[in-house]
């Protein structure tokens, strides 16, 4: 694979025409924990003339960060595509934030603008993915991040200047892996889906009772110690915060967990409070995280929104992979998922209960499930990226797993026509006959490490469509039948 090195994994990858010459380029980040921040983790933009790719490093910045997604948009309104690039990890300093970068496309070069745009990027948390998306209808492209121990955040777009919006997605500190968007109720705003950790975890988190992240340098030897505490039930019945991890695991962080006990009986009965001493814990990083379930987000408008959880079929396992897309020919959009986790700790054992979901859209705000047998979506292993090909008389559904193979679906539905965006198109407006209205977003990736086509389908219900650029610039196509 281009830019591959074995102690990386390439992570971020985007295609896209950042130097407006009507072709595809390459972004290529790099990922991993094995080294420590540095030039390792630089990141590749391969420039496309005439299918043949070549490396160009002059024209980033310098990245030292181990990040996880790239995405793109003219944020700026200047006439060429920027890009995000979300930090994942700090090698050997989980779980302490890494920092994301905000990267402006100043004629065809990149420059690290993170600082001046969006400070608050500099430490945001431990991105798993992102979107451009233009969530309150004020016509700039806003940012909305998705993270381990985060909140769903909304980075809002104020002339050019991207500031943390508050929301009641705030209070919803999850596991979230991934995010997808569209107007699942058809009011003319975007709606969010995003993945979690999901319900089927012996953590049983909620605001009451959350697992509680704790990481520091303990013995003071240069290596953070991460430490889970989560609520547990004590020999008289009462729940206290107790420590996740086994003595054998505490002991081979640090020698002074073995000096602390003298029996694991003894260890069995410690908690957040004996653990740990005030000393230990003044200057430490604490996160609490409260919520587990993979979700609906409403967009009420306003920056308002409402988050309802998925159908139970979707909490089984961590939700990775997500797809926005009209399944059975309606023309309301739906939802397929795909997810688990084989990579946890041993005494943890593997997330592996999800095969792929189908939501059918209720059209009534909400989802309901089809069942594997009807829907023909099946995904069993670890499954991770989720992606649409769009094409004229069938779409191509195309998942993959984790050391396993890729798995194709097709899917034909009645459509009118097939839409390919241009370069700076961001959304469209889709009038139908009988007066309902639906918001199409165009984006550079989406979902956990996926990048489906900007091509849509067209309904056949619909009379009209109203493209709006980054600009803000309008025209308006009439669709024509296949």
């Amino acid at each position: 694979m281009i830019g591959s090195n074995e102690f990386t994994e390439e992570s971020g990858a985007l295609l896209f025409d950042f130097d407006n010459d009507g072709d595809l380029d390459l972004y290529l980040g790099k990922g991993g924990f094995e080294q420590e921040e540095g030039k390792i983790y630089q990141p590749g933009l391969y420039v496309n003339t005439q299918g043949v790719f070549s490396l160009n490093n002059d024209l980033l910045p310098e990245i030292n960060s181990s990040t996880s997604c790239a995405r793109a948009a003219d944020f700026d309104q200047d006439g060429d595509l920027d890009l995000f690039i979300g930090g994942r990890v700090i090698p050997g300093r989980y779980p302490l934030p890494p920092r994301s970068y905000l990267l402006k496309n100043e004629n065809g070069k990149y420059i690290d603008a993170t600082t001046e745009v969006s400070p608050e990027l500099m430490s945001l948390g431990l991105v798993t993915d992102a979107i451009w998306s233009d969530y309150d209808n004020d016509g700039l492209v806003d940012l909305i991040v998705t993270g381990e121990l985060m909140s769903t955040t909304v980075l809002k777009n104020e002339n050019g200047k991207l500031t943390k919006a508050k929301s009641i997605l705030d209070n919803y500190v999850g596991w979230w892996n991934s995010i997808t968007g569209a107007d699942f109720d058809q009011d003319g705003d975007t709606d969010f889906v995003v993945g979690n950790l999901g319900l089927n975890n012996w953590y049983k988190v909620s605001e009451q009772k959350p697992l509680r992240v704790f990481a520091k340098d303990l013995d003071n030897n240069g290596s953070v110690e991460s430490l889970l505490f989560c609520y547990s039930k004590m020999a008289d019945g009462s729940e206290q915060l107790c420590p996740v991890h086994f003595w054998d695991e505490l002991n081979q962080q640090s020698p002074r967990f073995r000096r602390q006990f003298s029996r694991y009986k003894h260890f069995s009965k410690s908690t957040w409070e004996t653990l740990l001493s005030e000393t230990d814990k003044k200057d430490a990083y604490i996160k609490d995280v409260n919520y587990a379930a993979s979700v609906y987000i409403e967009n009420l408008g306003a920056g308002n929104f409402k988050v309802h959880p998925l159908p139970v079929d979707a909490q089984l396992a961590p939700v990775n992979g997500i797809l926005a897309m009209d399944v059975n020919g309606d023309s309301w959009t739906d939802v397929l998922l795909v997810g688990n986790d084989f990579g946890n700790e041993v005494f943890i054992g593997r997330y592996d209960a999800l095969t792929g979901v189908t939501l059918l859209n209720d059209q009534k705000g909400g989802f309901t499930v089809a069942p594997t047998q009807r829907s023909g979506f099946y995904v069993p292993h670890d499954a991770k990226a989720l992606v649409q090909i769009a094409k004229p008389g069938g779409n191509l559904i195309v998942a993959s797993q984790n050391r396993d193979s890729l798995k194709v679906f097709t899917n034909s539905n009645s459509v009118m026509a097939t839409f390919k965006p241009e370069r700076l198109d961001a959304f469209a407006i889709l009038t139908f006959a009988d007066g309902r209205k639906q918001k199409i977003e165009f984006y550079y990736g989406a979902g956990f490490h996926s990048q489906s086509t900007r091509v849509v389908n067209i309904p056949k219900e619909v009379l009209e469509i109203e493209i709006i650029n980054s600009k803000g610039e309008r025209r308006k196509i009439t669709p024509k039948p296949i």
